[in-house]
């Protein structure tokens, strides 16, 4: 987010201290004041609580969104204990950085 901010790009970050209750308001606040969702999610694609908060924002934030909402995720693959390959399959900063472009342009 701070690199963001460099370029002038205003970043508001929801970390959800549980999943159960999710704190859904505040999520749907935040989609209706800035228009746009990127979901950050170091688990699989598939199945995910970002797959259950991206639902949750068609359903009640549809109409306030500028750009479809992206989930930046872990590759639907098992994931390998081996340092490298863990890198490689789960999400970094520049995965974030071009889906938060991409959800702009």
């Amino acid at each position: 987010a701070k690199e963001m901010q460099k370029e002038e790009i205003d970043i508001e970050i929801i970390d959800p201290m549980s999943y159960a209750p999710l704190d859904r308001q505040t999520i749907i606040n935040s989609v209706k004041k800035t228009g746009h969702a990127v979901i950050l999610q170091e688990a699989h694609k598939s199945c995910g609580v970002a797959s259950e908060i991206g639902m949750i924002l068609m359903e009640e934030c549809f109409d306030y969104l500028d750009a479809p909402v992206k989930r930046v995720t872990a590759m639907d693959l098992p994931i390998a204990f081996d340092a490298a390959e863990e890198k490689r399959c789960i999400p970094g900063k520049d995965d974030i950085r071009k889906a938060i472009e991409e959800t702009l342009s």
